[in-house]
């Protein structure tokens, strides 16, 4: 029979419950301050992931106009925002040298050209204007609507370097769209040319540069009118992505992917940079930040489910003593005292509990003295009426078989004698049987193993039984009590073996050791299911019990149908 788990082996349902509840509290009380917690971190992180775009932006603008301001005052080297980023400074490399070649080109074609009018087939050349000396227009010639207004190039300061004859360079903006033109002035007979050509190609080297990792830009005037972008086919559509920045939200980029757009104006220009980024790039840190907090909420959550079991099962131990002990207790051993040293209600109930068990030990003590008391009593009068039987009665019949014998030698052929010699024959071995079945006078006389051993002979040979007997015993040291005990469980064990079992054979082996004797019965009879002793208690298994918690012994039963029945019986000497 395999045995219940104690409560110290096993997660009790009220640990489970206990184990639930603190977990969801503390789980809760966890998410009430993480969730705002994480909430903040991620407005923090968006806010400063937004705030670093933009600052790459600011950088950016920064760069691109200090390179028109140095493009327009002629500087030779780059100002030192653009020579801190290689990136900047390479790209800037690039267009300065391409508008130095522009202007190389367009200087040598002036010089080249007698008509000036003869310009304006070239394809970078938009326009040629013609100043007297003292600032009349003289002649207008476009490609297009005129770009620039007479009076803003009169104003200019190139204008008056060539009069004075030396040709001078600047860069402009169209006044119409922002496109970045080049005016070259040069000294003309009796005043000045002003030759206006398109820049935008040389510019177009700022779209190679890349933001991030896999970022771009592009350049649109304040109108958001594109001016430069990448590739040159590409259109964005602006108002969308105005509306989307100024909300802060993302959008379809050129390549097709969710982007993340920030401007920046430039100065010096009508122009403004805009930059966009793939919306994971730009959210990586918000990612990663995800992550960490995940991490960190899941270990929490780990942590407080295992902190609410340790605490269930600390505050659940005393009830786990209680429950031990109670078990323990039922399980028959009255001498087992609950320690459990506590000034609280729980060691209010251990001590009360204590003294129950004091209290029912003391009964059950006194009830086994009585029981005792009885037992040796009932002993005592079998063995006083097995002795009348078998001295008494037993004289008298052998008085009587006597007498009918000497009386049968003078009447030899009567029938009714031999019939009366017969009866009285066997009435002296009913009373000698009865006289052995109440107390075997040779437990006393000659001990337990050669009492058993003739008893089991009797039951072999009346109930066509066969029976096996393993005995090791030093009887020297065993009272007569437990003897009688340890016949009388035998004699019942057969009695219902050989009356309900239907077994062709038994086994009982008795062994002393350790202070303990044990002895145990097995047949091969049909069994039975033991449940059934809880409904239709067997007045012999209540008495063969009760003997053994007499003398604070165990006994247990097992048996199934089919499979035969085994008694173990355990006895402290």
């Amino acid at each position: 029979m395999q045995s219940k788990p104690s409560p110290s082996q096993q997660n009790s349902p009220l640990q489970r419950q206990m184990t639930i509840t603190l977990s969801l509290v503390i789980v809760s009380l966890l998410l009430l301050v993480a969730v705002p917690m994480v909430l903040i971190s991620v407005q923090l992180q968006r806010r400063e992931a937004d705030l670093a775009q933009q600052a790459t932006a600011d950088r950016l603008a920064q760069s691109l106009g200090d390179l028109v301001a140095a493009v327009q005052s002629g500087q030779t080297t780059l100002p030192p925002s653009i020579q801190s980023d290689p990136r900047i400074a390479a790209i800037a490399a690039q267009i300065t040298a391409e508008l130095d070649a522009l202007v190389s080109e367009t200087r040598r074609q002036i010089d080249q050209s007698a008509d000036p009018a003869a310009l304006l087939n070239e394809p970078h050349v938009l326009g040629v204007m013609i100043f007297s000396a003292d600032g009349r227009l003289t002649a207008n010639r476009w490609q297009s609507a005129p770009q620039l207004s007479q009076q803003t190039l009169a104003q200019t300061e190139i204008f008056d370097v060539a009069r004075r004859g030396t040709p001078a360079v600047t860069l402009m903006f169209a006044e119409n769209s922002a496109i970045p033109l080049l005016v070259i002035a040069t000294p003309a007979e009796n005043g000045v040319q002003v030759t206006v050509v398109d820049a935008a190609p040389a510019w177009q080297p700022l779209a190679s540069l890349a933001v991030g990792t896999n970022g771009y830009l592009y350049l649109t005037n304040l109108q958001w009118q594109p001016i430069l972008t990448a590739p040159k086919e590409y259109l964005p559509d602006t108002a969308a992505v105005q509306s989307a920045i100024a909300r802060k939200t993302a959008y379809r980029g050129w390549r097709g992917e969710t982007v993340v757009g920030h401007t920046a104006a430039i100065k010096n220009t009508p122009w403004q940079v805009v930059i966009e980024l793939p919306q994971a790039e730009a959210s990586a840190g918000l990612r990663s930040l995800l992550i960490l907090l995940g991490a960190i909420l899941l270990f929490a959550l780990a942590l407080a489910i295992t902190t609410a079991r340790i605490f269930s099962g600390w505050i659940l131990q005393p009830i786990k003593v209680l429950h031990a002990s109670a078990e323990r207790i039922s399980r028959g051993d009255l001498s087992h005292r609950i320690s459990l040293e506590r000034d609280d209600e729980l060691g209010f109930l251990a001590s009360a509990f204590n003294q129950m068990v004091a209290t029912l030990e003391k009964t059950i003590d006194d009830l086994r003295t009585v029981s005792r008391r009885l037992l040796s009593a009932e002993e005592a009068e079998r063995r006083r009426i097995a002795h009348e039987i078998h001295d008494e009665l037993g004289q008298t019949l052998t008085a009587l078989r006597f007498s009918l014998s000497m009386v049968a030698k003078n009447s030899p052929q009567s029938a009714s004698l031999q019939a009366v010699q017969d009866m009285a024959a066997e009435a002296q071995e009913k009373a000698r049987t009865l006289s052995h079945e109440l107390r075997p006078a040779m437990l006393d006389d000659i001990g337990l193993v050669a009492t058993l051993e003739w008893y089991i002979d009797r039951v072999e040979q009346r109930a066509n039984l066969a029976i096996g007997l393993d005995a090791a015993l030093d009887e020297q040291t065993i009272p007569i009590e437990l003897k009688t005990t340890l016949y009388r469980l035998v004699v019942e064990a057969l009695t219902n073996i050989s009356k309900h079992a239907e077994a062709s054979s038994a086994e009982i082996f008795l062994h002393q050791r350790d202070g303990q004797v044990r002895l145990t019965i097995a047949d091969d009879g049909h069994g039975f299911d033991t449940a059934l002793l809880a409904r239709t208690p067997s007045l012999g298994i209540a008495g063969m019990r009760e003997r053994v918690n007499l003398l604070r012994g165990e006994f247990s039963i097992e048996s199934q149908p089919g499979q035969g029945t085994k008694i173990d019986v355990s006895l402290p000497i």
